[in-house]
């Protein structure tokens, strides 16, 4: 995942792995421009695909200000897990005919 950040400085980005998420953040503290005051910040959450390890999330940022959140590919990515689930039919009860 690669995203445009140039109008952040670097110690106004965060980037931190919960359970199966990456979360990527940005915030300018509030300051005075020409017109009054004005902040500016973005959240962002991606999830990371089956079998891919938070513990290997790695960033960089470039110096025109790309930033780029990358996980290596596991080298075995588990199967997948299917089952039929049966549906179990309800027998109508004497006040739902009615």
């Amino acid at each position: 995942m690669s995203m445009n950040v140039k109008s952040y400085k670097p110690e106004e980005i965060k980037v931190k792995t919960v359970d199966n998420m990456v979360q990527v953040e940005g915030q300018h503290k509030e300051r005075n421009d020409k017109h009054g005051s004005v902040s500016r910040q973005f959240f962002r959450r991606y999830t990371l695909p089956r079998g891919y390890d938070p513990e290997q999330v790695v960033s960089t940022l470039s110096p025109d200000g790309i930033l780029t959140v990358k996980a290596p590919a596991p080298a075995n990515i588990p199967e997948i897990m299917e089952r039929e689930v049966p549906i179990h039919q309800m027998a109508i009860t004497h006040s739902q005919s009615k």
